[in-house]
Formats: C-alpha cells, structure tokens, sequence
C-alpha cells in the first residue's frame, strides 16, 4: 500500500510546477552529484565497526545547490524531530550533540548498551516539469529500539518545497507500543490478550494501520470505525511518541 502511495506522489509530483520558471541557470549543478556525510563515536573502539554513528546519503544526477540544500535542511529538520536534539543548523552540531548523549549512557561496568544509529538514504531525481522528487528513507535505532519512515517531498528548482508527506515503514516496535496503548483505553491489566479486554481482534490479528504519519516527535495512527473495536468507539487515534 505504501509503495502505491508513494507511486501516486511521484505521477502527482509531475504535474506540481507547471507554474514555475523552467530557467534554472542560476543553480549550479554537478554531474552525477552524491552527498556522503558520517560521524562515527570517537570513542568507539569495536574492532567490528560497531560504533554508534549519523550517516546522511543524497544520490542524484545533476542536482541543483538549491534542491540539495533544500534537502538536507529536510533531512536534518526529520533527525531533529526524531531525536528531540535541537542543534544548530549543521550537521556536525547535530551528530556530535546525538554521540555525546550516547555516551552518557554507558554502563557502571564500562560496557555500552546497544549502538545508537541514525541514517538518512535519499534518492532525488528530476521531473518533467523541472521539479525535483525525493524520498528520504530515515532509520533510527536507539536502545534497540527501532523507527523506520519515509518522507517524501516534491523541490522548485529554486529550493522551495511544494509537496511533502510522511509514511511509516518498519511497523515491529510500533505495533507493540499500539497494543500497549490500546490496553490503556479499555484498563485492561498485566498479560491479558486484547480480544479477551473487549477488541475484536486478538494481539497476533492486528495490524498496522493505512492511517499512520509521523508528525514532529509523534507516531500517529488511526483506527476506522468497527476495525478494531465496536462501532460506538467511533475513530480509534493513538498518539506514540518517537523518543
């Protein structure tokens, strides 16, 4: 569903700048351009590799300074959101303040916890109506704790964003948290199954649902009328925080 959504942004991102100048001389551009950023723990030692790190990835042809620009202040506008890190502008404020709050984490015994990771991977590519489409696809592991999205945003080639949305990809953490939350509106206690706390399905028969984005440092999802639970509850929304 997710990947045909994302199709229908693409076709609709196609016809969203049939108004703007196509002259787009004033932008420099570099052949087959790709933009590389990684910041690993300097403290790390693992001989694996294993340390924590922020990546940031832009592949591209010929992408403009202005779309590229454009697409790391997204890019670093979602790390913020999901990290609650409120750096400066740079992406190297942002890594090393991220870093830093790992390490304060490590345990008495001088042994770390699970690696904290964050990435963003970006493909762009150029409609015909001079626009850049690009999707974000941002993963964030931290505690073990796992959150996957994809933003998509549709660039002027003067840097200005005309379309954007947000879709949940990796729904295994988040689907716990959902049950959780689920168990709180109906008071139902300790191990007891969904079904069994007055849903109409159990705890292995839910799903993620259609309705889920990620706005600011909130996973929010909704449930239709009779999905879940009986029709006088009406919409099921639940609120789960991304921190």
């Amino acid at each position: 569903m997710q990947r045909i959504i994302l199709l229908l942004f693409v076709i609709i991102s196609q016809f969203s700048c049939s108004n703007e100048n196509t002259n787009s001389s004033s932008n420099p551009t570099s052949s087959d351009y790709a933009y590389s950023f990684e910041y690993k723990d300097p403290l790390c030692t693992d001989s694996l590799g294993n340390c924590s790190k922020v990546a940031l990835d832009i592949k591209a042809d010929n992408l403009p300074e202005s779309v590229k620009n454009q697409i790391l202040q997204s890019s670093l506008s979602a790390l913020k959101d999901l990290t609650a890190i409120e750096s400066k502008t740079d992406l190297m404020d942002f890594s090393k303040i991220f870093i830093s709050n790992f390490n304060k984490k490590e345990v008495s015994a001088g042994r770390k916890i699970p690696v904290d990771l964050i990435s963003v991977n970006v493909d762009a590519f150029k409609n015909n109506n001079d626009c850049w489409s690009a999707t974000l696809d941002i993963h964030k592991t931290v505690s073990s704790t796992d959150y996957s999205f994809t933003k998509a945003i549709v660039i002027s080639s003067k840097g200005e964003i005309i379309h954007s949305f947000t879709l949940v990809k990796d729904t295994t953490e988040s689907k716990k948290q959902i049950i959780e939350k689920l168990k709180e509106r109906h008071g139902i206690k300790g191990n007891v199954n969904l079904i069994e706390g007055g849903y109409l399905i159990s705890n292995d028969e839910l799903n993620f649902p259609s309705n889920a984005y990620v706005i600011k440092d909130s996973l929010e999802v909704i449930y239709n009328i009779f999905e879940i639970a009986s029709a006088d509850e009406g919409l099921i929304k639940l609120k789960i925080p991304l921190k």
